[in-house]
């Protein structure tokens, strides 16, 4: 069963067994320089990432849906992810990017007038650019 934990600013981050749950932010890779067998590289986000989560605060577990598929080759990678959890969030515009960087979390919990959406989270270590604790809207 899914659970709710209060890390920086009140945030809450959504753990399942021993994993911890992020939301996987679209990316692009450029790569900067070769460096022999390695490389620089600069990743930027290319979908919205500032949400807020939304759910009831007596019972969070219950607003968090789970979804199971086969152990495939690669658990840890987004597009294999074994287990999925689905929640309901809105958009924060105050919680913005400068210079490419999330500014540090809003203190919840927060008022969005954004309508909610579903989201999908998955296992942290499938996610390369994510967003693992989210300010909490208001109820």
């Amino acid at each position: 069963m899914p659970r709710v934990s209060r890390w920086f600013h009140n945030s809450v981050v959504v753990e399942r067994g021993p994993l911890v749950f992020s939301f996987p932010i679209g990316e692009s890779w450029v790569k900067l320089q070769d460096r022999g067998m390695t490389a620089d590289w600069q990743v930027s986000p290319t979908a919205q990432w500032n949400y807020a989560l939304s759910f009831d605060s007596d019972a969070p577990q219950k607003s968090i849906e789970v979804s199971e598929t086969a152990i495939g080759e690669a658990p840890f990678s987004r597009a294999h992810s074994p287990v999925r959890l689905g929640a309901r969030a809105r958009k924060l515009p105050d919680w913005r990017a400068e210079d490419g960087v999330a500014n540090p979390l809003l203190q919840s919990p927060v008022t969005s007038d954004a309508p909610e959406e579903a989201i999908e989270l998955i296992p942290y270590a499938a996610a390369k650019l994510r967003i693992t604790a989210f300010p909490q809207c208001k109820s």
